[in-house]
């Protein structure tokens, strides 16, 4: 079951299983305008599903939450904007410069290598083009998902049919600690 980010509520976090991830992005507290960026790879290429407004890094405690508001559902992965396919095509073509130089075989990997549990902000105008990308696909109405499921590029071995009562339960284990 994948059960995190809970996009319907506006969280990432809630498993504790990326906890560094997020300890770095508090740390780092670089800008007033953090945002993630979630990517998914698939048989269609590695594609950014979803990306936030501003995020707020709460601590539960036993875990961090990223916390947005708005919540909107990701991209159904086959229609997200392609970051990589192992043809070498970018819908943010500037984002190849930063792992042309690392030792993999194919554009994928290469990707997958450099950007594994990110918790650095991207340079500015690379950040800007895949902004400007993913916003100009919302406008054009590109497929969203319907469920957490549609955004992955398979269905997961079990699907989560409760992700209210699911979520609900994570943040109330903060309290029992």
């Amino acid at each position: 079951m994948r059960t995190d980010p809970i996009w319907e509520f506006g969280s990432f976090g809630c498993t504790g299983c990326h906890s560094r991830l997020l300890r770095d992005l508090q740390k780092a507290n670089q800008s007033d305008d953090n945002r993630l960026a979630f990517v998914q790879g698939g048989n269609l290429g590695t594609r950014i599903v979803h990306l936030t407004s501003k995020v707020q890094i709460i601590d539960h405690g036993s875990f961090l939450e990223a916390k947005w508001e708005l919540p909107k559902m990701p991209f159904a992965y086959k229609s997200a904007p392609i970051l990589i396919d192992n043809a070498g095509y970018s819908d943010c073509p500037a984002i190849i410069e930063l792992f042309e130089g690392v030792n993999k075989t194919s554009p994928i990997s290469k990707f997958a290598s450099k950007f594994r549990s990110r918790g650095k902000p991207l340079p500015q105008p690379i950040g800007r083009q895949v902004i400007e990308t993913y916003c100009d696909f919302r406008q054009r109405g590109v497929e969203v998902a319907r469920h957490y499921k549609e955004a992955l590029p398979f269905p997961p071995p079990k699907i989560d049919q409760d992700r209210e009562s699911t979520y609900n339960y994570l943040v109330s284990r903060s309290h029992l600690n």
